[in-house]
């Protein structure tokens, strides 16, 4: 009976650690994949899905200017909310990464809205330096995207949305030049950092920083509630430029090329 005993729990063991997965093929097993950008294709809308993303929030407060303590938080809320309200619903279907003061992971920001499948993701932000006569805004795009692999480890590839984005960002500089007379135009340029709303995305997306929160002359132009609805202006008007002619093009079916 002992011996019997001894048996039946010999053999538990054994099928218990059999039915474990080996070492090498856990090692081996794809990741959980957020996405497959360079598999993606996308289909066209009805109407334009336009994103806004207020950058930072929460704890995250972004840029300070040190002699008034404002965060760049505190500004882009408020323009985030006010091209919100002056994009057309009927036209545009909007959402909003956050409407409140709160902390999304930047991740987040982009894997959230990635089903409603955007037709262009617009992040605001302000920028900092240590140098207060760094002043102007600037219009950030990424060359390279980022895609997962079977291993767990990513790789780039070319931007398909590049030339798509650059020819947005002449429409809202030609109209940044005819309402934001109080500030000046910085760069366009690609953002060289991982950053997750410009990098790990399978849609058109952009950065704007309106001003340096620590710009001695861009600073009284953000603290300005008047200006912040002019820059919402602009973006609202450029995006409407955009897109007027959405339901009279040929449905975009856009596939990421792979390396």
């Amino acid at each position: 009976m002992f011996l019997n005993n001894w048996l039946v729990l010999f053999l538990c063991i054994t099928i218990i650690y059999s039915c474990k997965d080996d070492p090498k093929t856990v090692a081996t097993k794809a990741p959980n994949k957020l996405h497959k950008v360079s598999e993606k294709v996308r289909e066209r809308n009805p109407k334009p899905v336009i994103v806004i993303d207020a950058g930072h929030g929460g704890g995250d407060p972004g840029g300070r200017n040190d002699s008034t303590g404002m965060y760049e938080k505190n500004f882009t809320l408020p323009i985030a909310n006010a091209i919100i309200a002056r994009l057309d619903t009927h036209l545009f279907k909007v959402i909003a990464t956050r409407t409140t003061d709160i902390e999304v992971d930047r991740h987040l920001r982009t894997a959230r809205v990635e089903p409603e499948n955007p037709n262009l993701f617009i992040s605001i932000h302000c920028n900092w330096a240590a140098d207060t006569l760094r002043n102007g805004y600037e219009l950030i795009y990424r060359d390279s995207m980022l895609d997962y692999v079977e291993n767990g480890d990513t790789f780039n590839f070319a931007n398909p949305y590049k030339t798509q984005i650059l020819s947005y960002f002449d429409v809202i500089k030609k109209n940044m030049g005819i309402y934001l007379k109080n500030m000046k135009y910085r760069d366009t340029y690609s953002h060289p950092d991982r950053i997750w709303v410009l990098y790990g995305v399978s849609f058109p997306s952009m950065l704007i920083e309106f001003g340096y929160v620590t710009g001695r002359e861009d600073y009284y132009v953000l603290s300005d509630p008047n200006q912040l609805k002019l820059f919402a202006t602009v973006v609202a008007k450029s995006v409407n430029e955009i897109f007027k002619d959405y339901n009279k093009s040929a449905p975009p079916i856009v596939k990421a090329a792979t390396p």
